[in-house]
């Protein structure tokens, strides 16, 4: 389990097992899930989306993690970004 604090709100980034153990349900395919539903990342990992929006014409969802675009050639990691409010 790792914290991550963004905005002063901590934030968890689980393995699988982990969120398991917290009876946490998450979705497999991050791309199609809401705002507030816990992920599975393309690394394995388990987070929270945090939002969710459009820029222009591009989905893109925000983890704790950083801003990623929500398309079905992006991939979703686990990593903390420098810049998190930027597509990354």
């Amino acid at each position: 389990m790792e914290t991550v604090e963004l905005a002063k709100q901590k934030h968890l980034i689980l393995s699988p097992e982990e969120a398991q153990e917290r009876q946490i349900d998450y979705v497999e395919n991050w791309r199609s899930a809401a705002e507030g539903q816990w992920v599975k990342t393309d690394t394995g990992m388990v987070l929270r989306i945090l939002k969710k929006g459009i820029a222009g014409t591009t989905p893109w969802i925000r983890t704790c993690c950083g801003t990623y675009p929500a398309r079905d050639n992006c991939t979703l990691d686990h990593y903390v970004r420098e810049h998190r409010y930027t597509f990354t």
